[in-house]
């Protein structure tokens, strides 16, 4: 073989590997640039239409928020009339209606409506509706805890900590995500939001149930 082109494989090659290696060092962290971007969460102002009613302004504040995608949440940021949200709802829940029950009440839509209900009755704080609050949040997505614990701060000026766990095989919830396996929440003013785990030296050993 002509040692030119021997030269010029063996280059072709080289090049070949270079470019498999930066794929593979760069593709993971694009991938996981993706995925948290998925993950944003937005503030209330943040998913507050402010062209809108009273409550069509907040339709995404809470565990809407988390179901709807960055795209429908965009589109339903520019409405600018009532009429336009109520349209925009009931496509919203008719992409996600299932074929497996006719019954409403087993509907994303259902499911999502008595969990709301429940939240408002369990989980409202001042002027905020259960629904909007990080606990009602949680419950509409995935629905109630499997248990509910409390641990209390070591010393004081520590938090106390409210401990939801869920099942390790717990189903998907309306997000389409499954729950984590515990959510802390703490008490900040006037009300109790999600917080990330407290060291275990802050709390008490040994969790009391509600």
């Amino acid at each position: 073989m002509n040692g030119r082109y021997v030269k010029s494989f063996w280059t072709c090659c080289a090049a070949l590997s270079a470019l498999v290696v930066v794929s593979v060092l760069v593709l993971p962290g694009e991938l996981q640039a993706q995925k948290k971007k998925k993950k944003k969460e937005h503030s209330p102002e943040e998913l507050t239409n402010f062209l809108l009613g009273p409550e069509e302004s907040i339709w995404l504040v809470g565990a809407i928020g988390r179901i709807a995608s960055d795209e429908e949440i965009a589109d339903y940021l520019r409405l600018t009339s009532d009429d336009e949200a109520a349209n925009f709802v009931e496509e919203f829940w008719a992409r996600r209606r299932s074929t497996d029950s006719v019954w409403p009440a087993d509907q994303p839509q259902g499911i999502f409506e008595t969990r709301a209900r429940e939240a408002d009755r369990q989980f409202a704080e001042g002027a905020r509706q259960g629904r909007r609050s990080d606990r009602g949040t949680i419950h509409i997505l995935y629905g109630p805890p499997e248990e509910v614990k409390y641990e209390v701060g070591a010393r004081p000026g520590h938090e106390s900590v409210e401990v939801w766990v869920y099942p390790k095989d717990a189903e998907p919830g309306l997000d389409g995500q499954r729950p984590k396996r515990y959510y802390y929440f703490v008490r900040r003013g006037e009300y109790t939001v999600e917080t990330a785990a407290p060291p275990r030296r802050r709390l008490r050993p040994g969790a009391f149930d509600r």
